[in-house]
């Protein structure tokens, strides 16, 4: 693992640019500094392709990227973190959730629906 600037860890390959700087560029394991994780595919540092990030709240987010955001028909698992426990699969955009996909989901605490937006009920 090499150590970078930020904190964070990088291994895998490297390219040089056109100012003679070494950047992130092919497959690798990039680990933040606060853990999450991120197993896949640079180009010139920015996430590309297929993709697995685990988070350090324990989400997991398995499928495409590109520019580094979500895209395409993937997967979002929810940790412990979140008052529901499950995943939601399906289309994303510009780290979005769109089009179609699925939610399967069970709650840890009672969950209402109100005008398009789920909240939580606290009592």
């Amino acid at each position: 693992m090499t150590p970078l600037e930020s904190g964070d860890k990088y291994q895998g390959t490297w390219v040089e640019n056109d100012q003679g700087e070494l950047i992130i560029h092919g497959r690798g394991l990039y680990i933040y500094s606060n853990g999450s994780q991120y197993i896949g595919w640079f180009n010139e540092g920015e996430i590309v392709g297929m993709a697995r990030i685990v988070y350090h709240n324990g989400d997991i987010y398995e499928g495409l990227t590109k520019d580094s955001k979500y895209t395409g028909n993937s997967k979002y698992i929810f940790g412990e973190s979140h008052p529901i426990s499950g995943f939601y699969e399906g289309e994303f955009k510009n780290n979005q959730i769109t089009g179609d996909g699925k939610f399967k989901v069970s709650s840890r605490r009672p969950l209402t629906h109100i005008f398009g937006e789920v909240q939580v009920e606290t009592d």
